[in-house]
């Protein structure tokens, strides 16, 4: 049965198929109340990201599976059907340029 999104999370250099057919996603922000106490959303504490996914099982039930991150894995490639990304997690973040010094 084809399946309308994979989700590969890696963890080292093992990578683990999640296929389903939707996925919710739950990240936690960097700072503030929501970074403190991110059981409010359903998340474990030190954890970053939940995405909870959902597929067809037998006789028309439907399966629920959670993968948190870091627990998890490192990072997780959301992918469409034709195996093509379509997003990441966690997002990267901003780099800010930074000078080292001025040659004198």
């Amino acid at each position: 049965m084809p399946f309308n999104y994979h989700i590969n999370v890696v963890k080292g250099r093992k990578e683990t198929p999640h296929p389903c057919d939707g996925y919710a996603v739950t990240t936690i922000p960097p700072e503030g109340y929501s970074h403190d106490h991110p059981e409010v959303y359903g998340v474990p504490k030190g954890q970053k990201v939940m995405i909870e996914t959902e597929r067809p099982g037998e006789n028309g039930t439907i399966i629920h599976g959670t993968i948190l991150l870091p627990r998890d894995g490192q990072i997780a490639y959301i992918m469409n059907e034709k195996g093509d990304t379509i997003t990441s997690y966690p997002k990267k973040r901003e780099r800010e340029m930074r000078t080292l010094g001025e040659e004198k």
